[in-house]
């Protein structure tokens, strides 16, 4: 993708606009409630960047005394700039904490989420890598989780997710755009962003609602 799509997306866009796009294309089954998974931090920010996928199932004992950690080591150490943590979860213990995001974060993420449970709410928010999850659970994953999977096609809340689609996350859910639209739909949602810039301004100046839909033909 072309850098500067990318940066003037993540400066002018956000999960609605996006999601309207996407309705538009005929795919209107691409976003994942804040009922289920919320920001553990970071309201007000929007994450932009390529699912990076895994499957974290629970464990009951330690595997392998010599990696207690397993497959979580692997996959946050294979990460790359841009990517998000997509973690498809079946633990009920956190899947990750501080030191997790840390790494996920030097490595060049721009963000996590998981459908499971997190530890380290207040530490996470020093970090500075924005977390969604669906709660907080303060037990760590040495021989109770592991990852099973990692870059594969997993459901999250209904939605497919492949590795390399396009995730955009904030305060109102999570979007996912297939990768073969990514493109499109950035570029589509830029000039969205902009059309209802000046329908606000348009608004404000007293003009109604209906007036500025038949001038924009957007809400």
């Amino acid at each position: 993708m072309d850098p500067a799509l990318l940066s003037t997306a993540r400066s002018t866009c956000y999960s609605a606009v996006v999601s309207d796009v996407c309705d538009a294309l005929g795919m209107r089954n691409q976003s994942l409630a804040t009922e289920e998974i919320r920001p553990v931090w970071g309201d007000g920010h929007v994450v932009m960047g390529w699912a990076r996928t895994a499957v974290v199932i629970p464990v009951d004992r330690v595997r392998d005394q010599d990696n207690p950690y397993g497959q979580n080591i692997a996959y946050l150490d294979s990460l790359r700039a841009d990517d998000v943590c997509v973690l498809r979860s079946d633990s009920e213990v956190g899947v990750l904490g501080e030191l997790y995001a840390t790494a996920a974060l030097m490595r060049g993420a721009v963000g996590m989420l998981t459908d499971g449970v997190v530890r380290d709410r207040d530490r996470l928010a020093k970090v500075g890598l924005p977390v969604f999850a669906r709660g907080m659970r303060p037990p760590d994953a040495m021989g109770r989780n592991d990852v099973d999977t990692m870059d594969t096609p997993i459901r999250m809340m209904g939605v497919e997710i492949k590795p390399g689609d396009f995730i955009v996350a904030d305060a109102d859910g999570i979007v996912v755009v297939p990768r073969e639209m990514t493109a499109e739909v950035l570029e589509l949602a830029i000039n969205k962003a902009g059309t209802e810039n000046k329908v606000r301004d348009h608004l404000r100046l007293g003009h109604t609602l209906g007036e500025a839909w038949v001038r924009y033909g957007v809400l």
